[in-house]
């Protein structure tokens, strides 16, 4: 009986991409666009170093083969895993899905080990004037989102994210080192070497500007803004506050967020609530002390059901459909269970408009309880309240008191 030599694997087309691709040993490696004469080189050098090989790929074989989309997909899946548990999760992931997205169009079908130092120059291009433009949806109508121009930190923390998935796959041994040093050449940008603007300074906010929106936001927003002027906390900490991360055994309250900036360096964050902060939060106490404190359901319903008490008119059969047909118009996602970040600061900019004052971010108030706690204690204090583990950070959010230096400078001449 003759034995048959094997079949050589095929050279296919993967429809979803559109791509050349051939499977070797059970795993499937990508070539580039279906049809073209790059792809069908790739193939059959791919193939050739295959069969050499005695119908195995090598270790050598198989980093040569890994192609930029393929390098892409196993970097943000091992990245889904490491910040599955954070909050800050989708932050994250969406932070390197906008780094990648140039990336993948540009060059996924071209092999890893050939994505150099212009490749990176030319991506950092199109990260200077805001990624891709996109299409989207707004009123059931599609249209297209221009690219805005991005800061010059946006662009080199960008960067940093590309360089940081070719150190990993060196790490994993999926690339040579070659592939990664090679990127460590290309500097982040510099001010003013590009058009990229450099990010605004931020500085403590005006607090009549704070008090001025207070009257326009609903309860739980009112409080977490008080708090914050009170403690300087994060919003990413306040919005998460629970019965159970609260220690209320002694004079002054121990708040323990269960996730915060640095938890991944294994620093402990520790608030401390005096007593007019201890006020602000024995309002929103719960019994059950899993729930959040600051619900904007809880709060949205009061709002609506106090509107509905205060009506002069009675709501009839014809106004109850009205009410339907908008909210069936309406973006269907409803109110959580606390807020988040984002809608929280959409919150105060919104109020900020109805007040007819600047608009500002809660971040700004961490700045002003720094600026406060320096000018009154010194940066040694401030640095501990903070939470911060060096006072070159708390530079950062502690503004010096020009008051103090005028006065000083006056004296001296």
């Amino acid at each position: 009986m003759i034995k048959r030599e094997p079949k050589v694997p095929s050279y296919r087309l993967h429809k979803p991409s559109g791509q050349g691709v051939v499977t070797l040993n059970g795993t499937d490696h990508y070539l580039g666009e279906h049809g073209t004469a790059e792809s069908r080189e790739r193939y059959n050098e791919l193939v050739s170093r295959w069969l050499a090989n005695g119908r195995q790929l090598s270790h050598i074989t198989a980093r040569l083969a890994l192609s930029v989309n393929e390098l892409i997909l196993a970097y943000y899946r091992q990245c889904e895993e490491r910040y599955g548990h954070r909050k800050t999760k989708s932050t994250r992931l969406s932070q390197i899905r906008s780094a990648m997205q140039p990336v993948k169009q540009m060059y996924g079908s071209m092999p890893a080990v050939e994505f150099g130092p212009k490749a990176l120059l030319l991506v950092r291009q199109v990260y200077v004037a805001g990624g891709w433009e996109r299409r989207t949806q707004r009123n059931g109508k599609p249209i297209l989102v221009r690219a805005k121009p991005w800061a010059r930190k946006t662009v080199n923390d960008h960067i940093q994210l590309v360089k940081r998935m070719f150190r990993w796959a060196v790490q994993e041994e999926l690339l040579p080192a070659s592939a990664w040093q090679a990127l460590s050449a290309v500097e982040g940008l510099r001010s003013g070497e590009s058009s990229a603007a450099d990010t605004r300074k931020v500085w403590p906010v005006p607090d009549e500007y704070v008090d001025a929106i207070l009257k326009h936001v609903l309860p739980p927003v009112r409080a977490m803004i008080e708090l914050q002027r009170l403690t300087g906390m994060r919003p990413g900490e306040v919005t998460i506050m629970r019965g159970r991360d609260l220690d209320t055994s002694g004079e002054h309250w121990i708040y323990r967020p269960s996730h915060h900036k640095s938890e991944h360096r294994g620093h402990d964050r520790e608030i401390a609530i005096g007593h007019r902060g201890q006020e602000v939060v024995r309002a929103f106490l719960r019994t059950n002390v899993d729930q959040y404190l600051f619900r904007p359901d809880e709060a949205e319903a009061a709002r609506d059901a106090e509107r509905r008490r205060k009506r002069r008119t009675k709501l009839w059969p014809g106004h109850l459909r009205r009410l339907d047909r908008i909210r069936s118009q309406m973006p269907k996602r409803a109110p959580g269970d606390h807020y988040q970040v984002g809608s929280y600061a959409q919150t105060i900019m919104r109020a900020c408009k109805l007040a007819g004052v600047p608009h500002w971010h809660p971040h700004q108030l961490r700045h002003n309880y720094a600026t406060r706690i320096r000018k009154e204690f010194g940066i040694e204090a401030a640095r501990i309240l903070l939470g911060h583990r060096s006072t070159a950070v708390t530079e950062l959010y502690a503004e010096v008191d020009r008051g103090r230096v005028r006065e000083i400078v006056s004296k001296v001449g």
